[in-house]
């Protein structure tokens, strides 16, 4: 019995908030999707930026001239030859009582370990079957 329409005023504020709270749900389950999908974009990007640097580094790589194709390994052989400075050469210099002059190697062993591949790219590339070397 609806005494003075009390309980169809209970009821519409029972339904409201049951429709408000579906509402919500489904307001947060299109956020989410959006998220996914957006994140799924970036990704998509960042793969389709890797995959143009490599394009980039295979037209260097195979390039007649020494100054386009030549600058990977003069980097590599540069961070050999420092790091055999810094890791032999000085310390038995030193030992023998020779004044060697100090370098920092801090500048080195990031272009070095980003050279030998240590960061995963190289692994990423041998999945990828870019290199059959």
């Amino acid at each position: 019995m609806d005494i003075l329409g009390v309980g169809s005023l209970v009821a519409g504020v029972v339904n409201g908030f049951g429709e408000r709270r579906a509402r919500k749900n489904e307001l947060i389950k299109t956020i989410e999707l959006k998220q996914i999908e957006a994140a799924s974009k970036i990704d998509t990007d960042i793969a389709a930026q890797a995959m143009g640097q490599l394009e980039i580094n295979r037209q260097e790589a195979a390039h007649r001239s020494i100054f386009v194709a030549g600058w990977r390994p003069f980097v590599g052989w540069t961070c050999g030859f420092s790091l055999l400075y810094n890791v032999i050469f000085s310390p038995i210099a030193v030992g023998l009582g020779y004044d060697m002059p100090d370098v920092d190697p801090s500048l080195l062993y990031p272009v070095l370990l980003g050279m030998l591949g240590i960061s995963g790219s190289r692994t990423y590339e041998k999945t990828l079957g870019v290199t059959n070397r």
